[in-house]
């Protein structure tokens, strides 16, 4: 008897006993928010805290070429500038890929050969290049890698540094982009 309660005050503890519920937080995805008052075309970003556009939405002014000496090498290329100022081909935010061949987030700078680079004007007229390395770093993601139609879509940041100082590019993003080999 005294094994018929002592089984039935635990089993009727363990029947009261809370269990965690298991909750899931969904991931955030990044949202396109710069390009959306720009036909949801092209390629914009914050430079230090600046928005920062490509020309137009025409392809002549943003690409991405996929190839080279290494068939999955990607470069991002777009020409540009801070909102509210002139723009110009001399502004260009470049971004070489080493090995991109599908959907997914990529570093840049520090120990791959992945780079980022922010090219701006001086005062003086010559050209300054802001470049990822090995201390300032970024990422690159691809959200859409879309071969059939040959667009490329995505966000990037990234630190950059030259003699002249350090800029700071974030909220970067990429929106049908046209990939061509």
């Amino acid at each position: 008897m005294k094994k018929f309660l002592f089984s039935f005050v635990l089993l009727a503890f363990l029947s009261c006993q809370k269990q965690d519920a298991v909750v899931e937080t969904p991931v955030e995805q990044p949202q396109f928010k710069l390009l959306a008052s720009r036909d949801n075309k092209g390629v914009a970003a914050k430079v230090n805290s600046q928005v920062w556009y490509s020309l137009t939405t025409a392809v002549t002014d943003y690409s991405a070429l996929q190839g080279g000496i290494n068939p999955a090498e990607l470069t991002l290329i777009a020409s540009g500038g801070l909102e509210g100022q002139s723009a110009s081909r001399a502004n260009r935010i470049t971004i070489f890929m080493n090995s991109v061949t599908a959907v997914g987030t990529y570093n840049l700078g520090g120990t791959n050969a992945s780079y980022a680079v922010y090219t701006t004007q001086a005062a003086d007229g010559s050209l300054l290049n802001y470049k990822t390395d090995a201390t300032r770093t970024g990422t690159f993601q691809v959200t859409t890698y879309d071969t059939q139609e040959k667009v490329i879509s995505g966000f990037f940041s990234f630190q950059a540094t030259t003699t002249a100082g350090s800029v700071e590019v974030k909220e970067g993003e990429f929106q049908n982009v046209p990939l061509s080999k």
